[in-house]
């Protein structure tokens, strides 16, 4: 098994939980997803199984697209409902318009402080982990980047946005920064996740009802083939390889490098003749030949149905 499987993950089930499902029903292949969603939050969450496991870097640079809700005069330890509500003392009244001039703020490059009640880490712990037992520690800014902000409902004291983000985004945190932005507090009350890069919550496997009970051929039947994925996303360029080619590949063998020696360093998708992905090349600083990052060479030398599964 090789490929990504879009899910539809729930309210009030973790990551780690749904991936848990994909795994016991596909044992022993290897499953990893590529980008966590907090038990609130609901939408599409990635898996990635066998080989493709080594591709979740990639997906998880891919932009990711919300619509959130939020509730303006109040503000939490979690920056979301699931936690106890505090009231801020003497909130105004947000109109619309206030909303509207705010956010161009919060769109491109910018700074934010992920919340406490998170997994990053502290020192080889858990924040939330640690926020959770009462201990003081601080959580250093850092840069995100927000592609797009749309408001799409308000009615005081509750607000929706569309939100098109780069990996390590923190939406509640997003909402939080708005609302005291407006000189109040807000939470997040719901969050949908629509897609990351081209995987669609429309065509998500949904994880509710009879469908927690997956198995392996129904994951099979939903497998997306991922150098189609990589390929039409247009996320890196292709390099296209011979047969003699794939075996240096699985040999580790250096590749010559096809464009100008000018060209920055990058990553290569490295596609043979019968449109498969054979691995990942990369080009290093001052180098004029291709390196293997990542290699699918053995794995597509084994059973012959592999190509058929994938089309």
């Amino acid at each position: 098994m090789f490929g990504f499987l879009v899910l539809n993950k729930p309210a009030g089930l973790s990551s780690r939980a749904a991936l848990n499902m994909v795994a016991r029903s596909c044992w022993p292949v290897k499953v990893g997803h590529a980008g966590t969603l907090d038990p609130l939050a609901r939408g599409v969450l990635v898996v990635c199984l066998g080989p493709a496991t080594r591709l979740v870097p990639y997906v998880q640079d891919m932009p990711k697209s919300y619509l959130a809700t939020f509730r303006l005069g109040v503000e939490s330890e979690t920056e979301d409902v699931g936690s106890e509500l505090t009231s801020i003392n003497d909130a105004p009244i947000i109109c619309r318009e206030a909303m509207e001039q705010v956010l161009p703020r919060f769109v491109g490059n910018i700074l934010q402080c992920p919340p406490k009640f998170s997994a990053l880490k502290v020192n080889g712990k858990r924040a939330h982990r640690l926020a959770r037992k009462g201990r003081e520690f601080d959580l250093q800014a850092r840069e995100i980047n927000v592609h797009e902000i749309a408001l799409t409902k308000f009615e005081y004291p509750e607000f929706e946005l569309r939100i098109v983000c780069g990996s390590g985004t923190y939406v509640r945190s997003l909402g939080r920064d708005i609302g005291r932005a407006l000189g109040s507090g807000a939470v997040m009350t719901s969050l949908l996740r629509t897609a990351i890069g081209p995987f669609r919550f429309e065509e998500s496997l949904l994880l509710t009802g009879r469908d927690l009970e997956l198995n392996r051929s129904r994951v099979q039947q939903h497998l997306l083939c991922p150098g189609k994925i990589l390929v039409n996303e247009g996320q890196l360029p292709i390099y296209p390889i011979t047969e003699e080619q794939v075996a240096d590949i699985g040999h580790g063998r250096k590749l010559a490098l096809l464009d100008d020696e000018d060209s920055p360093p990058q990553d290569f998708l490295a596609i043979d003749s019968a449109g498969r992905l054979m691995g990942i090349l990369y080009r290093k600083p001052g180098q004029e030949n291709l390196s293997t990052r990542v290699n699918f060479y053995p794995w597509w030398n084994g059973p012959a149905n592999v190509s058929r599964q994938l089309g």
